[in-house]
């Protein structure tokens, strides 16, 4: 599937239909639909070199450890674009005579200087800093998009060399923010319902347990928007949620069950799952469907680029304030209560297994839900409310889902809230991990809208 933008295309032909020498029938293509520019574009890089980066780990099998994560992790890969996203705001808004609204230091452009091309070396400067194993890729999307802009040499060659140099600014302000130590020993609570680092392939590590000590790029104390905690263990309320979970979120039927998720559940559960490493992960979901309403709605450059930095910034935001609060109520996953815990009720069901894998960290709050609110947000505030838009998915090629508004809940909203409800029905979440994270990533993404880079 490609999202509007640019992509990279490796094809490995074979002319006699004979033999396969992947060494000697490579060939490499940049392609990009019609109508987009170096914002969209490189945002689909971008998107490429999560996927690309997911597949290598994973090709070398490449484990979660005490010090590595593997592939871009949601919360990282929200970080990232939106470093990318804030430099080439910058230096589009810098060349366009509005200033800066980020950097301390500002750089000035040298007057002349192409915004487009400026855009393309920010982006270029962030990525390679990023992906450096990558950088012959970006070299051929910078030759292509130089190509497709139609400013004069020396005002392109200005401004790519000026949008190196915002690039290497903006990620100087996020050198030492706490993100490359993230990745920490955990050491499991010994109360009930704590998260205990097992789940149903067995113990596996917990992802990026230091991560809510990341800085924000836009909130200035996380404990504002930090909800207030999940349901107390063993509670009725609890109870209550872990059976729901049991049944609309297991993989099969069991003894003790008749599993009552519909076909539609089921499908929106692995439509916007986006777990694997090799997908563009859940903010890139976003990403894409922001792209494809941007050049649906015929976005300038200017609007793209503000447009990309707030959205990016929401999701980081979003994801620190996410795994901030993971790490503090330490909620144990729904397979562990109803599997290894003997709980009196219908929770207890050792042959139970949900739909989808058990991501490796705690459950309340669902980081799914809580990128979606925050970039529900941001989009609601950029386009309004009367707005229809279809979606796609990696993971269900050729099912696309449409949201129009026509319930109580604008067409956002409902994306957002079925991007939530889908944690439920894969087995993966309880209920209130899911409607907190989603109020909390909407409280998040409305700051952003209304207090950053207005």
């Amino acid at each position: 599937m490609v999202s509007p933008g640019a992509y990279n295309l490796v094809a490995q032909v074979d002319p006699n239909n004979a033999e396969f020498d992947e060494n000697n029938n490579q060939a490499i293509a940049s392609v990009s639909v019609a109508g987009t520019d170096a914002v969209l574009d490189w945002n689909s890089v971008l998107l490429n070199a999560v996927q690309t980066q997911g597949t290598l780990d994973r090709t070398n099998d490449v484990k979660l450890t005490d010090d590595i994560v593997p592939g871009e992790a949601p919360p990282i890969e929200a970080c990232d674009a939106a470093i990318m996203s804030l430099a080439q705001y910058e230096a589009i808004n810098a060349i366009s005579g509005n200033g800066s609204n980020y950097l301390e230091d500002p750089i000035t452009p040298t007057e002349g200087a192409s915004a487009a091309a400026a855009a393309v070396g920010a982006a270029y400067q962030v990525l390679t800093t990023l992906f450096p194993e990558q950088t012959s890729t970006f070299d051929l999307q910078v030759a292509q998009s130089l190509a497709e802009i139609e400013d004069n040499p020396r005002a392109e060659s200005l401004g790519f060399n000026f949008g190196l140099a915002v690039g290497s600014g903006v990620l100087a302000t996020r050198a030492g923010d706490g993100s490359d130590v993230a990745q920490r020993p955990y050491t499991p609570g010994s109360n009930p319902g704590d998260y205990n680092e097992t789940n149903e392939k067995g113990t596996v590590k917990a992802m990026l347990a230091n991560f809510g000590d990341v800085t924000p790029f836009a909130l200035e104390d996380l404990a504002d928007f930090r909800p207030d905690g999940p349901p107390e263990y063993g509670s009725e309320e609890f109870m209550q949620e872990t059976e729901q979970v049991r049944l609309f979120g297991g993989r099969t039927d069991t003894d003790r069950t008749q599993l009552l998720r519909t076909e539609d559940q089921t499908e929106i559960a692995q439509f916007w799952a986006y777990d694997r490493t090799d997908t563009f992960r859940p903010p890139g979901q976003w990403i894409e469907i922001a792209q494809s309403i941007a050049l649906d709605q015929g976005n300038s450059l200017e609007e793209n680029a503000r447009l990309f930095a707030q959205l990016s910034v929401a999701m980081a935001d979003a994801g620190i304030v996410a795994w901030d609060t993971k790490y503090t109520f330490n909620q144990q996953r729904p397979f562990n209560t109803i599997v290894q815990d003997e709980l009196s009720g219908a929770t207890d069901d050792p042959d139970w297994r949900p739909l989808l894998d058990t991501p490796p960290f705690p459950d309340y709050i669902s980081g799914h839900a809580t990128f979606g609110g925050a970039a529900a947000s941001v989009l609601e505030s950029f386009f309004g409310e009367d707005l229809s838009f279809e979606v796609a998915s990696q993971e269900l090629p050729g099912v696309t889902r449409t949201f129009d508004g026509s319930g109580d809940l604008n067409s956002f909203e409902e994306a957002a809230l079925e991007n939530a409800n889908s944690r439920l029905y894969g087995g993966v979440h309880l209920n209130s991990s899911n409607l907190d994270g989603l109020a909390t990533g909407q409280e998040v993404g409305a700051y952003v809208a209304d207090n950053f880079l207005t």
